[in-house]
């Protein structure tokens, strides 16, 4: 006769299926794009549906969990150009930054761009990088053309046209767009 598992058990085994879904909606957003039916981020991670949306009860809450780690770095990088003097390059390099982490995963814009507010989870996971990102665009602020703020240059910004090779904006739109901040 077999015992029930413990709660030991069952903490460690969640850990681990949570491990493999973020493992796997990694592997599965980068090659087919955020709006893959969710069944196969399960699927690749060799667990049911149940426990996929038992950990992301949807498409946003995966996302923003596997955006936590790169919004990170871009508030960490826009905190340490706060420290330097205000230089025009710093903000196009966190622009383009921006941009990379965007294309990681192909349609992630759609999702960023719209939610950069309020409290869905990829707004959660995108405030400390939005909150950096617009003390480092008040710092710019003898540089960036008045009236502008963070959110509509992020929204701007996820929102290019996308090249097919790389996944990143158009590199002459995001130009566009950076000659257009400048005061």
């Amino acid at each position: 006769m077999n015992a029930a598992p413990n709660a030991t058990s069952r903490r460690a085994d969640a850990v681990h299926n949570r491990s493999a879904l973020l493992a796997a909606g990694e592997r599965v957003f980068a090659r087919s794009g955020v709006d893959v039916p969710m069944e196969e981020v399960a699927r690749e991670a060799g667990v049911g549906r149940g426990t996929l949306y038992r950990h992301f009860p949807s498409r946003e809450h995966l996302l923003g969990a596997l955006m936590e780690e790169q919004a990170a770095c871009l508030a960490a990088e826009a905190r340490r150009l706060l420290d330097e003097e205000p230089v025009w390059e710093g903000l196009v390099s966190w622009l383009r930054r921006y941009d990379e982490a965007l294309a990681r995963f192909r349609g992630a814009g759609h999702h960023v761009g719209p939610g950069l507010t309020g409290t869905s989870p990829v707004a959660t996971a995108c405030h400390p990088m939005r909150v950096a990102f617009a003390a480092l665009l008040d710092h710019m602020s003898v540089l960036v053309r008045p009236g502008i703020t963070a959110e509509q240059v992020l929204a701007l910004v996820a929102a290019l046209p996308k090249d097919p090779d790389t996944g990143g904006a158009q590199a002459q739109c995001l130009d566009i767009v950076v000659r257009g901040l400048r005061a």
